[in-house]
């Protein structure tokens, strides 16, 4: 199951889970806002991998956030040499 967790500005040491279409996120990534708040950054995760996967992120994310996404970069560039 994926799930979408944003930071607003007003709000930036807490993170607040999305209850809205995944397919929005890239909108809200281009406008810099959701439901007229500005947020700060965003990811997507999927927890029905192996290891839980960042999928997607945009602006300022968690230090831990932005560690798991690049792992998982580096796992899907090694398990697909052609990539």
């Amino acid at each position: 199951m994926k799930k979408w967790y944003v930071i607003f500005d007003r709000r930036p040491r807490r993170s607040e889970r999305v209850d809205a279409p995944m397919y929005n996120f890239d909108h809200v990534a281009k406008t810099g806002e959701l439901d007229g708040r500005r947020i700060l950054g965003m990811w997507i995760i999927d927890e029905e991998t192996e290891e839980v996967d960042v999928t997607k992120i945009h602006g300022s994310v968690p230090e831990n956030i932005l560690r798991l996404y690049h792992a998982d970069r580096r796992r899907q560039t090694y398990s697909d040499p052609d990539r």
